[in-house]
């Protein structure tokens, strides 16, 4: 779903065995070199740590202007291990036989650099003096990043985006959102639209999403005879809101670069990427209502609710939801008093929704949720709200 940038249009025509072959051998390359730097890294760490010693400087340790006159053309001599063509030739054909394996081109720009080292300089300059050469820069860069704690959550957002796609979650929320916005004009514009926001809040990249919304809306929304700028801007507009709206993997690494708080660049973009997510909502209703041609409403489900009690039973689904939902934030409130997590600190920031001033406002919900589940809209309707929520009418055709 996401990856660097790869070629394949010599990998696509190898038979399926050479392909597997190719796969695990660029596999091997990349955590074998990742795992080597890593750990040479570490290890030189250790040995520093180790002979940490406070050091003394004298005059004579000063540097010699003259002795590194002398010295210069001795390593002049020995760095030209390989002239400059063929080393050109050899990261051409390089980078080309890493990428037609399928090797991110980022590993293969950093393997390649390791090679250009090795080719360009005497290996004793490399590895004379262990954790210090040239080569440990390239280490030092591997290492930092893979300490980073900040990035753990990067492939955490991808894994949630990988779920999302190979569960059929995804598909299952849009055609649950379907049912209810079908026979609006440009509801499936607008379900797409919803959609796209809940999956951006979820996992936080755009790439697996416009892909996927383009998979699922795309061919409903032009079989229905919605117009083709209308319904792949919307895609795309929506797909693109994932930077924004927290968390978004964009932001993280944007924090990291210029050491800004990343709780405060969520807090920040929250705000702007729900009101960019309204005015694009309120241009698909606009257009929509000024142009119908534009969104043609689709034929009614046989036997579907319609009016009225469409409309009773979306709010007999939305309060069983919310009651769902205020029970499990008051098991979570409850569990936080009871260990004592939410005691008020100085200095210490209160937990969302979690505190024991929250409680009371969590049960008030809960309570007005059953009130009009069961004494407005009727338990009977709500049962059966619910049961459409889940995918159970036919969908549309």
């Amino acid at each position: 779903m996401l990856s660097h940038p790869d070629i394949y249009i010599i990998y696509d025509l190898m038979p399926r065995w050479m392909q597997k072959t190719a796969d695990v051998i660029s596999v091997l390359l990349i955590v074998g070199f990742t795992f080597a730097l890593v750990c040479i890294q570490a290890v030189s760490n250790l040995i520093a740590d180790w002979n940490n010693v406070t050091v003394s400087h004298t005059p004579a340790d000063e540097v010699d202007e003259h002795e590194i006159e002398t010295i210069r053309p001795t390593l002049g001599e020995k760095r030209s291990m390989v002239d400059i063509g063929t080393l050109s030739l050899i990261l051409l054909l390089g980078i080309f036989a890493l990428l037609a394996i399928g090797m991110p081109l980022g590993f293969a720009s950093a393997f390649l650099a390791v090679v250009t080292l090795m080719l360009k300089f005497d290996p004793s300059i490399l590895f004379g003096t262990f954790g210090r050469g040239p080569l440990s820069v390239l280490g030092q860069a591997v290492y930092r990043q893979m300490t980073n704690y900040v990035l753990i959550s990067i492939p955490l957002f991808i894994f949630m985006a990988a779920l999302l796609e190979r569960s059929g979650i995804a598909r299952d929320m849009y055609s649950s959102l379907n049912v209810w916005l079908s026979r609006t004009r440009g509801g499936i514009a607008f379900v797409t639209s919803i959609m796209a926001v809940i999956m951006a809040a979820m996992s936080g990249i755009i790439g697996g999403e416009v892909v996927l919304l383009g998979l699922i809306a795309l061919p409903q929304m032009l079989r229905l005879g919605y117009d083709r700028n209308l319904a792949i801007g919307t895609i795309c507009a929506f797909g693109s809101l994932g930077t924004m709206i927290p968390p978004s993997i964009m932001l993280i690494f944007y924090g990291l670069v210029t050491e800004t708080s990343i709780k405060v660049l969520f807090t920040a973009s929250f705000l702007p990427g729900f009101m960019l997510a309204t005015f694009f909502l309120l241009y698909i209703f606009v257009r929509t209502r000024l142009n119908p041609a534009l969104a043609p409403l689709p034929d009614p489900i046989p036997g579907g609710p319609e009016g009225r009690e469409k409309g009773l039973m979306f709010l007999g689904f939305l309060s069983r939801f919310i009651a769902w939902l205020a029970g499990v934030l008051f098991v979570r409130a409850l569990f936080f008093t009871v260990t004592g997590e939410n005691a008020v600190r100085t200095g210490k920031e209160p937990i969302p929704l979690g505190m024991v001033s929250d409680i009371p406002w969590i049960i008030g919900t809960f309570v007005l949720a059953l009130t009009l589940s069961f004494l407005v809209v009727g338990r009977e309707r709500t049962a059966k709200s619910w049961h459409m929520a889940k995918v159970c009418l036919p969908q549309l055709s």
